[in-house]
């Protein structure tokens, strides 16, 4: 598996930096967006643009690959703007996070990444697998959700496909391999739920208000958890 970071505030600081006219800044978002760096050549030859900030926006479709890419970036934003320094700053903190936490994950950086340019103003990522040719899971940081109610929140979102998520899902469940488990708060229970599915038991747990047998065996359940008189529980068969 792969996790791709980006963050929409680069492109964006930097546009802003420009300061374009607006459809010029939108031809040169459509260039860097499909990293097209004869446009963006062209474009930026007819436009009067600080040659450094030109070498800024020129080189962004070429910042991808691993986590040097925050290095070489660090060095060519120099002097540009501190927010170009707080993105790869958050890029560099939530990456090793990452390294720290699951060393075994690998990580791609894409900071000409706009997916989701007009929605989030922070961290983006996306998930990808071997088997899929697109993401299964996408999202990113997005400020001020709620400012339309009078209480702006930071956020944070994803979208993925269930569909997508269960057919590349690598536990296989037999009816009979079912287990069911009634709807109770009981902590001893909910420890015991959440035990036998890290063994790799499916325990399908009821609703508020009951469930029959009759319903948890079309559910395809054949087993249960029953409370036993000192407050365990333990599988049984279903009835």
């Amino acid at each position: 598996a792969l996790l791709a970071l980006g963050h929409c505030c680069i492109a964006r600081t930097l546009l802003r930096a420009a300061e374009l006219p607006a459809d010029q800044e939108q031809k040169l978002f459509t260039a860097m967006q499909n990293k097209a760096s004869a446009d963006i050549t062209h474009l930026l030859a007819k436009l009067s643009v600080d040659s450094r900030l030109a070498e800024c926006l020129l080189r962004l479709p070429t910042l991808h690959g691993d986590s040097r890419v925050l290095d070489e970036a660090a060095t060519l934003f120099t002097g540009i703007d501190p927010l170009l320094n707080e993105a790869l700053t958050q890029l560099h903190d939530i990456a090793t996070t990452l390294q720290n936490t699951f060393p075994t994950q690998a990580l791609y950086f894409d900071l000409c990444e706009l997916g989701g340019y007009d929605y989030h103003n922070g961290v983006i990522f996306s998930a990808y697998v071997a088997e899929h040719g697109e993401a299964i899971a996408k999202g990113g940081r997005y400020d001020d959700i709620g400012a339309i109610f009078g209480r702006a929140r930071p956020a944070t979102g994803f979208d993925a496909d269930l569909k997508t998520l269960l057919t590349l899902g690598n536990r296989h469940y037999a009816a009979s391999e079912k287990i069911f488990a009634p709807a109770d708060k009981d902590l001893a229970l909910l420890e015991t739920v959440a035990r036998l599915r890290a063994q790799g038991e499916a325990v399908v747990q009821g609703f508020a208000g009951g469930c029959s047998a009759a319903q948890a065996h079309d559910m395809g359940c054949t087993r249960q958890l029953e409370k036993q008189l000192d407050g365990q529980w333990l599988v049984t068969t279903l009835d």
